[in-house]
């Protein structure tokens, strides 16, 4: 069954002219077109400026598209911008920058119990409290965690924390973009190792956009390759592996460490 179908998608951003006065339109995304199963991991590869996190805002909202449709659990969310706020809560999205993602003023857990709050569900102090304990517990934190501020924890801890908000609402979908850059190699490792874990627990499906060949083609079941705003491979990830298909997405694989394609 589908959970976000996007067809031939397209965006494009007012950049400084060079040689003309005044701004003209750049092409960032150009027809994207892919489908995302349930529980499903697929992966978006590209260097920088491919359209790779645009690609993230088109889906969540966060840019307006020039053209073509979103469909989320059959639910068309765009052109149809109205029916976003039915599903906001069930797409969710893990940010690079996870300094951030957090407000600095709040504790974790006032930062939690607004991410509760936001869901307007009736509920009461003591089955929040619940809520809170089982995502400090399915994110590997301490409940002695809840009394400290961002600037007190490290890297991987607020990016378990922003993992913990995206929890607390149910996702359908869990964008992941670039959310281990930041991080050192091992933590890296555990944060992407901990959201496969909790897919496999929850059964959510995950976008995974990375310029990180070697962690793609570890935790994704297939994976889309962009190059310069286009679609150029869409394949499982053991397929791509053995036999790209396209010219710069075997430059990718040999840059990562890997031997020629046959």
């Amino acid at each position: 069954m589908s959970v976000l179908e996007v067809k031939d998608l397209r965006c494009s951003f007012k950049v400084q002219a060079q040689r003309v006065f005044g701004k003209q339109r750049k092409d960032v995304l150009d027809g994207i077109s892919y489908t995302i199963h349930q529980r499903e991991t697929v992966g978006i590869l590209g260097e920088s400026g491919s359209g790779k996190s645009t690609i993230a805002r088109c889906i969540t909202g966060l840019l307006h598209p020039d053209g073509g449709s979103i469909v989320f659990r059959g639910l068309n969310i765009f052109p149809d911008t109205g029916n976003r706020k039915s599903i906001r809560r069930k797409i969710q999205m893990l940010f690079q920058n996870h300094t951030a993602s957090l407000n600095p003023r709040m504790s974790v857990k006032q930062s939690l119990l607004e991410a509760l709050n936001s869901q307007d569900v009736s509920s009461n102090k003591k089955v929040d409290l619940e809520k809170i304990q089982d995502v400090l517990d399915a994110t590997n934190l301490s409940y002695d965690i809840l009394q400290r501020y961002p600037r007190q924890l490290s890297g991987g801890q607020r990016q378990r924390v922003a993992l913990a908000r995206s929890l607390l609402a149910r996702p359908e979908l869990l964008i992941l973009d670039e959310p281990t850059s930041a991080l050192d190699i091992l933590t890296q490792v555990q944060i992407l190792h901990l959201v496969k874990k909790l897919q496999d627990e929850r059964g959510f499906a995950i976008l995974y956009i990375t310029h990180d060949v070697a962690s793609a083609l570890e935790i994704c079941d297939r994976i889309i390759v962009l190059y310069r705003g286009k679609i150029v491979e869409d394949q499982e990830t053991s397929r791509l592996l053995s036999k790209p298909r396209h010219p710069y997405t075997k430059d990718l694989l040999i840059a990562s460490g890997l031997p020629e394609p046959a």
